[in-house]
């Protein structure tokens, strides 16, 4: 099996070098710098093979179970490339997914945010119109008092009115007190009126 390194360990395999430089020579019977440069060339390609596929004789076996190993190891990390790349895929897709469950929850907050701000705006409002209702019943318990305080005092000048019935003196001026007072009777009755039509349109 072959071991990748971060870099060649050139130490090693200078040495390796020499050791299948000395069995080749010794197969040849011959030193490799006396075959021809083609051949030369081709043996030096071989050694360098060899050693970097770490073999232990420079046979044809050796280069082929070498191969092999080395066709073994691509596949290998062929199929660990394949799953990686599927992996990959899949953490795209769940990151797109938790993205849009992050989209969806910020979403959800701002709603729940806004509602509770619509809610508190709302109960704001509720509370403004009970004031408001609280101050238009004083009002009008203030003027109901008046207007019953007139009404006292219509009653007594129509008495007065009815004691001086046939009666030269002063009658001119309590018929024009009663007017008076019927008139101011009138005011508070149609303020009364205004008030509670005031309140009406405010409460809704």
């Amino acid at each position: 099996m072959l071991h990748f390194e971060p870099e060649f360990e050139k130490e090693r395999y200078a040495d390796i070098g020499d050791h299948f430089h000395r069995l080749v020579e010794v197969t040849l019977g011959e030193k490799i710098t006396s075959l021809p440069n083609s051949i030369t060339f081709a043996v030096e390609r071989l050694i360098e093979a060899a050693a970097v596929l770490e073999l232990e004789d420079p046979s044809m076996l050796a280069f082929k179970s070498a191969i092999n190993y080395v066709s073994e190891d691509n596949l290998q990390l062929r199929s660990i490339l394949i799953y990686l790349t599927g992996l990959e895929q899949d953490l795209i897709r769940s990151t797109e997914e938790l993205k849009q469950d992050l989209d969806f929850i910020q979403s959800y907050i701002a709603t729940e945010n806004q509602a509770m701000l619509d809610k508190s705006a709302l109960e704001k409002d509720k509370r403004a119109i009970v004031v408001k209702a609280q101050e238009y019943q004083e009002e009008l318990k203030t003027l109901s008092a008046r207007v019953r305080t007139k009404e006292k005092d219509v009653k007594a000048l129509e008495i007065r009115l009815e004691a001086f019935h046939g009666l030269p003196p002063n009658l001119d001026l309590a018929r024009n007190q009663l007017r008076v007072a019927r008139e101011e009777h009138l005011k508070l009755l149609n303020a009364r009126d205004m008030l509670l039509e005031k309140m009406n349109v405010g409460l809704q």
